[in-house]
């Protein structure tokens, strides 16, 4: 949980988190089909030996500002943006696209728009190709676009072939594999959340791969502004559609565990006691989330909105018994950590420390199977944060009488 986002940025993306998860899980990495041998071209675009090294003499990083920001805000393992490896990989005539390295051997995608930088982003934490859209939204003033882009990670690649999507023209791949290419607006209402086959191909007009692609909602349409599209493995997997708003049901809010700050954590400043709360979804789904602790949260505005969270099954969805996460707010030249967590219900753990590789302890504030504590502050590195003191830390659960449950690492902490 990132103590920085607000209930609008969860409501925001958690539909398209929930669902992309879903999705993900039902294909592979790469598109199935063919498993054909990847080819190396020798005529035509060579993306071979590119592939891996598609930063070095590059075109610098557009919007440099934006793209600083995202590498900031990226801090959890494999997903960390490596800024030193980061280029402007395609361009359209109205849109751009940027893709910074992470720590995983994946990368950042993100695009940008004339006139608006920011439009969102998404990392992976290891080679995969992807397929993403982005529309302008209902409401939109002046000129609106549909862009595609993504990459694709087959060495020899030369072009993506979506014609059983309706994209007459192939798309083709720059330097890295990455593209984009705006759709036109007389085929918005004939392509609107349309999916088909799609297919890999090289120079020579072979088919690489072959699997299929959604493009998401049109401009003006139900769910556009947000960052849809996929390639899929099979037919199935990408027939999909935009879900419904999730709707958190806080007048159920349930209270359950709370600490008063002593370091300012996003939008809440030392002395304020906050709570983890629980809430139902109108669809089933539960939300933990943040907000303060003596004023019922509300999900738009009021003196309590509620904060950063997460929602999903009622079921736990881990295998460990102990789930962590830790938010790091800028504050001057530091920043502050709030670490949140949940334990599983019947694991018998009934107190929750988190331990530093240097001794430290920290006590956390327990109750209900869950728990919330702030780490010492890490010091600004630059443009990123630095170490927490102490780090790495490691959530320890106990029972009753003192004996070590379960351990599960603070993300974050290091």
């Amino acid at each position: 949980m990132s103590a920085t986002h607000d209930v609008e940025s969860l409501l925001r993306d958690l539909a398209t988190a929930v669902h992309r998860d879903h999705r993900r899980r039902r294909r592979q990495r790469l598109l199935g089909g063919l498993a054909a041998a990847a080819i190396v071209c020798t005529t035509g675009i060579a993306l071979a030996g590119s592939y891996t090294d598609w930063w070095t003499g590059a075109e610098p990083p557009v919007n440099p500002g934006q793209v600083d920001r995202v590498i900031e805000e990226n801090t959890i393992g494999l997903l960390t943006p490596d800024g030193s490896r980061k280029a402007t990989v395609a361009r359209s005539p109205n849109a751009a696209l940027v893709a910074v390295a992470t720590k995983g051997d994946g990368y950042c995608l993100i695009p940008s728009l004339t006139g608006r930088p920011s439009i969102g982003n998404s990392c992976t934490s290891a080679p995969e190709s992807e397929l993403r859209t982005y529309a302008s939204p209902p409401g939109t003033t002046g000129a609106r676009v549909w862009i595609l882009y993504g990459r694709v990670i087959d060495q020899g690649a030369a072009s993506l072939d979506l014609r059983g999507v309706g994209i007459t023209e192939p798309v083709p791949l720059e330097r890295g594999g990455f593209f984009l290419v705006g759709l036109p607006q007389d085929q918005w209402s004939a392509l609107d959340n349309r999916h088909g086959p799609a297919a890999i191909v090289d120079a020579s007009g072979r088919v690489l791969r072959t699997g299929c692609a959604w493009l998401g909602p049109a401009p003006g349409r139900y769910g556009s502004g947000n960052r849809w599209g996929m390639l899929g493995d099979d037919a199935d997997s990408c027939d999909q559609t935009v879900p419904p708003p999730v709707v958190i049901d806080t007048d159920h809010a349930v209270k359950l565990v709370q600490t008063v700050l002593t370091h300012p954590q996003g939008i809440y400043r030392p002395g304020d006691r906050i709570a983890m709360w629980r809430a139902p979804t109108t669809h089933g789904d539960t939300c933990f989330f943040i907000g303060l602790a003596d004023v019922r949260p509300t999900t738009r505005g009021g003196a309590n909105p509620a904060g950063a969270g997460t929602c999903g099954s009622a079921n736990w969805p881990l295998q460990g018994p102990i789930q962590v996460s830790a938010g790091k707010s800028l504050a001057g030249d530091r920043y502050t950590v709030l670490v949140t967590g949940r334990v599983k219900p019947g694991s018998g753990i009934t107190r929750v420390e988190l331990e530093s590789a240097s001794g430290r302890e920290v006590q956390t504030a327990f109750g209900n199977d869950a728990f919330l504590a702030e780490l010492p502050d890490a010091p600004r590195a630059g443009k990123r944060p630095g170490p927490v003191p102490g780090a790495p830390y490691t959530a320890v659960g106990y029972d009753t009488h003192g004996n070590t449950l379960a351990t599960a690492p603070v993300p974050g902490s290091g």
